[in-house]
């Protein structure tokens, strides 16, 4: 029987905010929270989201004094992330020196950055991929790049550089994916949408490599925005990435900034939204008012209407969550509005290069992300 494919909204259910408590609370309330979860939900059971929490709930239970031998499905976990993470860094650290070496910036998102800078551990922070920006200018030569080194789009054909979407998805011999970025996020896509990102970026070292990375305010931007998409795996772990960014920056943090890049990029219904529930939900320490963003007076009705298709499940939110996509990266040019924009921004977001092959990339895109979510459940036994 063909299962429907869920797809998940931004808030945690109770059995994740149960492992949220045991991934970042204090000893007490971890273990009590582990215990709670353990006595209502089966880990044989657990789906993919969940998963995604374990080594984070097992590096925090340790450190609460729980024997590690008590924990050895979760250490499992555990080391499995070390191991493939490892693996995604070596290869990512070539890509970076192969496009270093042209003369080719480039900025790490995501997953890498915030296991080795923001949690301190490659082992806590699951990716399935890893994320690497590069300025859209030199998007032709970073492809020449990446082919010499191993790396080839995953799918063919494949417009390059994408035009309704911040990234193309590749793969190398190994087994291992790279999201190659020529924008941070795939709802600003101005070319001049990421120049205060990278100078503001932060220097980091991804396997004795030498990039760059989001600062504070971005960083916590970025996590929050890419949190609050409908995806087929629920994607509660925005809440403990942008809980460690909080507590991990500090007065680091330019909450100011944050605020402004969050009205500049059109984010205020959702940024409110996501610190208010922060805040209640886990006591983070969020200021309780930031100009422009909390409250969010004056929001356009634009803006209201992407949020509540952001977060309120259904197809017909589905449908306005595409379309409101579309607006923000075709919008502003008038020649791509309209019913055939739209059939353009369908024919990008898929790769495909002829409309009479929409049918069946649609229909491959589907098989795909049903094969994704069997996959990471089958993972799971």
């Amino acid at each position: 029987m063909t299962r429907t494919i869920a797809q998940y909204g931004p808030w945690p259910g109770h059995e994740h905010e149960l492992l949220l408590r045991s991934a970042l609370g204090g000893a007490r309330e971890a273990v009590d929270a582990w215990e709670a979860w353990r006595s209502r939900y089966d880990l044989d059971a657990i789906d993919a989201g969940s998963l995604r929490l374990l080594p984070l709930v097992y590096r925090n239970l340790t450190r609460a004094g729980v024997d590690p031998g008590s924990l050895g499905r979760l250490r499992g976990v555990y080391r499995q992330t070390w191991y493939r993470n490892q693996l995604m860094i070596g290869h990512l650290a070539n890509v970076i020196r192969a496009l270093d070496a042209a003369g080719i910036e480039t900025l790490v998102l995501k997953g890498v950055p915030l296991a080795l800078a923001w949690y301190g551990e490659a082992a806590v922070r699951p990716m399935a991929d890893a994320d690497l920006l590069i300025p859209s200018a030199r998007a032709l030569e970073a492809l020449d790049v990446l082919r010499a080194a191993g790396w080839a789009p995953r799918g063919e054909p494949l417009g390059w550089p994408p035009r309704f979407t911040g990234s193309r998805a590749f793969a190398n011999a190994h087994g291992l994916e790279m999201d190659l970025h020529t924008h941070v996020l795939h709802d600003c896509l101005e070319p001049d949408a990421d120049g205060d990102f990278w100078a503001a970026a932060r220097p980091i070292v991804v396997g004795g490599a030498a990039t760059r990375m989001l600062c504070p305010a971005d960083q916590l931007l970025h996590v929050i925005v890419h949190g609050f998409r409908r995806s087929t795996v629920p994607p509660v772990r925005w809440v403990a990435d942008a809980i460690t960014v909080i507590r991990r920056s500090g007065a680091d943090l330019d909450w100011p900034r944050f605020a402004s890049q969050t009205v500049r990029r059109r984010f205020r219904p959702v940024a409110a939204s996501a610190l208010d529930y922060l805040r209640a939900g886990f006591g983070v320490d969020v200021p309780a008012r930031i100009p422009g963003v909390i409250p969010p007076a004056g929001i356009s009705i634009a803006e209201r209407l992407e949020y509540w298709s952001r977060v309120q499940p259904g197809r017909v939110q589905l449908g306005v969550e595409a379309w409101c996509e579309y607006r923000r990266a075709a919008g502003r040019e008038s020649h791509w509005s309209g019913p055939l924009g739209f059939v353009r921004y369908v024919k990008d977001r898929l790769g495909v290069d002829d409309v009479r092959r929409l049918p069946s990339a649609a229909a491959a895109k589907l098989s795909f992300r049903r094969f994704e979510t069997t996959t990471s459940r089958a993972g799971q036994r």
